[in-house]
C-alpha cells in the first residue's frame, strides 16, 4: 500500500507539527484538504499519538514516543522525545 502510495502514508495521528492527533478522516480531510486518498477505518478512541521511529540510522531511535514505547519496542529513548 505504501508503495502505491508513492511512498508516503499519513496515518492515525496525522496532523501539522505541533497541532493534535486528527482521530477521524474527517479532521484529517479538513487539515490536509479534500484531493487526500483517505482510508477511513473509523474514528480513532485513543488520543495518544503513533510511535515514530527513525530506521535510518543504526541503531534506531525513537522520534516521538506515543502508545508503544521504547521499552516495548527494545530501543533506546532518545532524550528529546515526549512520551
Amino acid at each position: 500500500m505504501i508503495r502505491e502510495c508513492g511512498g508516503l502514508l499519513a496515518v492515525t495521528s496525522a496532523n501539522r507539527h505541533g497541532e493534535p492527533p486528527a482521530t477521524s478522516a474527517q479532521q484529517v480531510a479538513a487539515t490536509f484538504g479534500m484531493g487526500l486518498m483517505i482510508l477511513d477505518g473509523g474514528e480513532r478512541m485513543s488520543g495518544v499519538a503513533s510511535t515514530v521511529v527513525d530506521f535510518t540510522v543504526d541503531p534506531p531511535r525513537i522520534l516521538r514516543e506515543g502508545k508503544v514505547s521504547a521499552a516495548d519496542l527494545g530501543i533506546e529513548s532518545d532524550p528529546g522525545t515526549s512520551p
